[in-house]
């Protein structure tokens, strides 16, 4: 943009201060990280879920990149993201219920925990250390 080198530099205005509580920070790349924060608009607290990045002045800005969820829509929205993650990713294994507690009023390990690294049936001992990508 074109400015009259006549004219004085006009003032940097300050970045925005943050306001709410902030409940995550995501990174996002490179001078980009998505905030999640919980505040209040005329007197309705919602949800913000906004992009922030870093300005020229080393200052963290907020984008146009974001939107806010009602707190009656949270129950709703959660569902939803958490259905779009087992699309993804396959659903999370069950829950199994809790084993009786065994002797000394500990409980036993779980069935399905896996031994330690070099004690698996039919495998010896690792031999050095493991680099998935030596040559």
């Amino acid at each position: 943009m074109w400015r009259n080198p006549s004219l004085p530099l006009p003032e940097p205005r300050p970045a925005p201060q943050e306001t709410g509580e902030r409940l995550a920070t995501l990174p996002r790349g490179q001078g980009e990280e998505l905030r999640v924060s919980l505040d209040e608009y005329q007197g309705r607290a919602y949800v913000g879920l906004r992009v922030w990045a870093m300005g020229l002045d080393g200052a963290w800005w907020p984008t146009k990149r974001g939107c806010s969820v009602r707190v009656r829509e949270l129950a709703e929205v959660a569902q939803a993201l958490m259905r779009a993650r087992d699309l993804v990713e396959g659903p999370p294994p069950p829950r199994r219920a809790s084993l009786p507690a065994g002797r000394g009023g500990r409980s036993a390990p779980p069935r399905d925990h896996a031994p330690a690294r070099g004690q698996l049936p039919g495998l010896s001992a690792p031999s050095g250390d493991f680099d998935e990508f030596a040559g």
